[in-house]
């Protein structure tokens, strides 16, 4: 290791410079996906001297074949005052075609609206572009991506799905979801990343990939009625769900997409085993200790224990339905005594709180031995 990056943005899942950043000897600015490309038009990040990019080829014409990821590269290559290219030949040929990069973003006060109104919808091209005059090398390869090594689901998971499921069915039964449901979003996942790269071909003609600032941007979910999924460390008892840290300081991956998605969706969805470490940490707490998505953006969560539907729900209605029925069994009699405490305690009685015993909730109320099932 040569400790060659001082800086990391705006999302990570490298153990190393996850240990890095947690030791602090390396600093992370954490955003949402959204909120790149366009910070780094704005000028808000500073100048980009070198952009290093994967493509999967280089046309005659000097297009490129984006990779598997294609993230941010459009505004890399766009804004970067020299590029290095890596052809990386690993990657499967059948990418090609599956991109969309659109060029008709614009800074303020000339942005236009995003002409998609399906999910199908092509409104760009599948190539990148760049000045070969920022050329300064062509780099070639032939090696995979480092990936996390993907776990079967097990019963835990299972559960989770299946609470989904039935909820999703039932909307659609009430008639608040067509039979064919909306666009779903899944945040990132040991069995839909490795399906794509066994069954590319397959998919060639059914996914579309496009640059985060599209992908992500509020207005194209809204518009779409996305139905977003995404996991989380903890939620509190009100529904604010912490996603991006350990005991509120030490960062795992980054707050990613689910910011975007869970604001502005049709049904926002956050979902998480009942507990951790092989059941000695509850993953419902009186209050979260760090918030990435207050409780304004939780409309559901789900456990193995069952699904809480918050939409219509005031503070203590969401805190006694999420203690009851999705906490793991051996975590609600200190739960409930929490809240209980909190509602005769507490000087405000809209969203109940004891601050001198929420964060102790953690030591005082460990259950070793504890299991996921029930």
């Amino acid at each position: 290791m040569v400790d060659g990056i001082e800086l990391r943005l705006p999302y990570h899942s490298d153990p190393t410079c996850r240990a890095r950043i947690n030791a602090g000897t390396m600093e992370y600015v954490d955003m949402h996906l959204s909120h790149v490309a366009q910070f780094v038009g704005f000028g808000f990040l500073g100048r980009l001297d070198i952009a290093v990019v994967e493509v999967l080829g280089i046309l005659p014409d000097g297009r490129l074949i984006p990779s598997s990821s294609v993230g941010n590269n459009k505004t890399w290559l766009d804004q970067a005052d020299q590029v290095i290219l890596e052809v990386n030949s690993w990657q499967s040929a059948a990418l090609q075609g599956m991109h969309d990069i659109y060029y008709g973003t614009a800074l303020p006060p000339k942005r236009q609206p995003i002409p998609i109104v399906r999910p199908d919808d092509r409104i760009g091209e599948p190539y990148l572009s760049v000045n070969p005059e920022k050329v300064i090398a062509v780099v070639q390869t032939n090696h995979a991506d480092r990936n996390t090594t993907f776990s079967a689901p097990e019963r835990t998971s299972q559960r989770i799905a299946d609470h989904i499921l039935a909820f999703l069915s039932f909307e659609v039964e009430v008639g608040r979801l067509a039979p064919n449901l909306l666009p779903l979003q899944s945040g990132v996942g040991n069995v839909a990343m490795a399906r794509f790269q066994r069954d590319i071909s397959r998919y060639r003609e059914s996914i579309i990939q496009r640059p985060q600032e599209i992908s992500n941007n509020p207005e194209v979910i809204r518009r779409l009625g996305v139905i977003a999924m995404n996991g989380l460390i903890e939620a509190d008892i009100y529904g604010s769900v912490n996603s991006t840290h350990i005991r509120g300081t030490s960062i795992m991956n980054g707050i990613g997409g689910p910011g975007d998605f869970a604001r502005n969706a049709y049904i926002s969805i956050f979902m998480t085993p009942s507990v951790a470490r092989n059941g000695r940490i509850s993953c419902i707490v009186p209050m979260a200790t760090h918030v990435d998505h207050t409780e304004h953006d939780v409309q559901v969560i789900v456990t193995e224990q069952g699904l809480a539907d918050l939409r219509d729900l005031a503070p203590k209605e969401r805190a006694r339905l999420i203690v009851e029925k999705r906490a793991h069994p051996a975590f609600r009699p200190a739960l409930r005594g929490y809240f209980e405490q909190a509602l005769r305690g507490s000087p405000g009685k809209h969203t109940p709180h004891l601050l001198d015993q929420a964060f102790s909730f953690m030591e005082a109320h460990a259950v070793p031995g504890a299991t996921t099932a029930s």
